[in-house]
């Protein structure tokens, strides 16, 4: 679905709220920093707020993101193209995964930052040739390897983060699910010991309601 009204609950709505200030903070640090605005966490954003809502929300979001500190901080246009590329290859690759492992965020991480990684390597094109040498080796060499590398990290930060705001924002996320509906766990391994008829009727109620 592309719209869900439990987006508009209380704890959703401040779940979104609260990754949107971390973001802003974690931005204006950088940006008042030595360290390249490629590494920004925005492929981060987008991968963790598609987990726990969907990909249209999580990419409208971003691009929301995106604008108001492109505006408050004066990114230029290759950094907003850049991180536009991100939001919208890490919301469609996420949306793709099973949900049955969660390595599998850091396959989507390495896939966002060779995303990020072609899309500096385009832009770099556009770069005057009559720059200084350093300049160019900054937008040719260097700033693509940051791109890879923050979405590598990305990822990673991802991994860390989901348990966490599953557990202060009680938002259940697909992998908790999954988690939930393993049937070798302690519990419901000893319901169907103990009580297979109920069980095997647990079971069946549940794929009917999947269904």
């Amino acid at each position: 679905k592309k719209y869900e009204k439990k987006y508009l609950t209380p704890r959703y709505m401040a779940y979104i709220a609260m990754s949107a200030m971390i973001l802003i903070y974690v931005c204006i640090l950088i940006s008042n920093s030595s360290i390249s605005n490629f590494l920004m966490p925005f492929p981060a954003f987008a991968i963790i707020l598609e987990i726990f809502t969907n990909p249209v929300l999580s990419f409208l979001v971003s691009i929301l993101m995106l604008g108001i500190l492109s505006v408050s901080l004066f990114l230029d246009s290759q950094i907003f193209f850049v991180f536009i590329c991100a939001a919208l290859s890490s919301s469609y690759l996420v949306s793709k995964i099973s949900y049955a492992k969660r390595i599998d965020i850091i396959r989507c991480g390495i896939q966002v930052g060779f995303t990020m990684f072609f899309a500096m390597l385009f832009c770099s094109l556009f770069e005057v040739q009559t720059e200084a040498f350093s300049r160019l080796i900054e937008y040719n060499i260097q700033n693509p390897f940051l791109g890879l590398l923050n979405g590598i990290v990305s990822s990673m930060v991802a991994m860390f983060l989901i348990p966490i705001i599953e557990k202060f924002c009680k938002i259940v996320s697909p992998y908790a699910l999954i988690e939930l509906a393993d049937q070798n766990q302690e519990l419901l391994s000893k319901m169907r010991s103990s009580a297979p008829g109920t069980f095997q009727h647990s079971l069946l109620v549940a794929n009917l309601c999947e269904a």
